[in-house]
């Protein structure tokens, strides 16, 4: 008999599906996944819910806020975990989701086994006794645990700092080859005609609000433009500052930045028209987008991902964070490459995604959680 497992994450994102997908089919359609619904644009990507596909299930949300944090419960996903008799149910590693606390603390009551997903990245900007206050919460949460999977070796790191003893996984956050073969034809050609410059192309992919840091970005482009002419700067996504930034560059007389505004079909051809990838804050899974299609990437600190990505001179660049100077000096040192290094480094970068950084292996990782599990039952 197949065990039920479900797996609750805040959103539907477009880059997940294949992976809910294949992780179903290998365990015999038994997976259910569950989503809300987005109600605001707050520049991360997300799909509605409607009911026609059987593997994914929408449940409504309350949010509180207070002060920095956002304390997030849902008894309509408590009633439908326990009315679908779920065996194994995946959960997002974040201690301000009391509804996750709830089955994390009656666990036995639900004859649940529970394994944690975690990203292992946190937002900044608390104060020495809240962040002594998360660290502790953090640890009778993880703690609760039967099994944990983490994006990076950074995150399970972070988890055995804090005196995490629970089997910990890393299964290192991919992207499609499914989707990457199946395209490659066609985006080779639509980014010939996408790069009708002589430029060097640095780009930039993902949400536009305080956290990517892309006023930062767009402040050390043009100090390293200003010396270097024949580079250009594309801007794609989407977010809450995006015309604020926009009449930034405007105001300023900021040349060779074009922002393209959300693109989220076609977005491949992009990757592969551009020759560097730059994120200057947090992110992760558009490094590995970048790299499949050869491009290196510059990144100072993200969300833990760089770490096993991005090796400074190898695959990429590592600046220091929030660092303008350091910013600038890796641009330059990036455009300076001469093309036998930038096809070397391309090639790395590709090779590190075929091999580790990808769906499938992702979902031999949570398989192997699931098995393990099984045999112990």
């Amino acid at each position: 008999m197949n065990k039920k497992i479900a797996l609750i994450s805040p959103f539907l994102t477009h880059y997940r599906i294949n992976f809910y997908k294949q992780f179903n089919e290998v365990l015999n359609n038994s997976l259910i996944c569950y989503f809300q619904n987005k109600n605001k644009n707050d520049g991360r990507p997300a799909i509605t819910i409607d009911g026609s596909e059987s593997l994914f299930k929408n449940y409504k949300n309350i949010q509180i806020t207070i002060s920095t944090f956002s304390l997030k419960f849902s008894l309509d996903l408590i009633f439908k975990i326990k009315r679908e008799k779920i065996d194994v149910l995946i959960i997002e590693g974040a201690t301000s989701n009391i509804t996750s606390w709830v089955f994390l603390l009656l666990k036995n009551i639900f004859n649940l086994r529970i394994v944690i997903w975690a990203c292992g990245w946190y937002p900044e900007g608390h104060s020495f006794f809240v962040n002594r206050i998360k660290s502790f919460a953090e640890k009778i949460f993880f703690s609760r645990a039967n099994y944990i999977i983490t994006y990076s070796t950074k995150a399970k790191f972070n988890l055995r700092n804090i005196g995490i003893t629970k089997p910990i996984y890393v299964a290192y956050n991919g992207i499609d080859l499914d989707t990457f073969k199946l395209n490659f034809e066609k985006v080779v050609i639509e980014s010939l005609e996408l790069k009708n410059t002589s430029k060097k192309v640095f780009l930039y992919v993902g949400g536009i609000f305080e956290d990517k840091n892309v006023r930062f970005l767009l402040e050390a482009f043009n100090n390293f433009n200003l010396v270097n002419k024949d580079s250009i700067l594309w801007v794609i996504g989407d977010g809450p500052i995006k015309n604020e930034l926009e009449k930034f560059v405007l105001n300023n007389k900021i040349e060779d930045i074009i922002f393209f505004g959300r693109i989220e079909k076609g977005v491949d051809s992009y990757f592969n028209a551009a020759d560097f990838f730059v994120l200057p804050g947090v992110g992760g899974l558009a490094l590995n987008q970048a790299m499949l299609w050869k491009s290196p990437c510059i990144v100072s600190e993200a969300d833990g991902t760089e770490d096993d990505l991005v090796i400074d001179e190898v695959t990429g660049f590592r600046f220091l964070k929030n660092n303008i100077d350091s910013l600038v000096e890796k641009l330059t040192q990036a455009y300076n490459l001469s093309d036998e290094e930038y096809i070397k480094m391309g090639l790395k970068s590709q090779e590190l995604i075929l091999q580790r950084s990808n769906t499938d292996q992702m979902v031999k990782v949570f398989k192997k959680v699931i098995d393990i599990y099984s045999n112990k039952s």
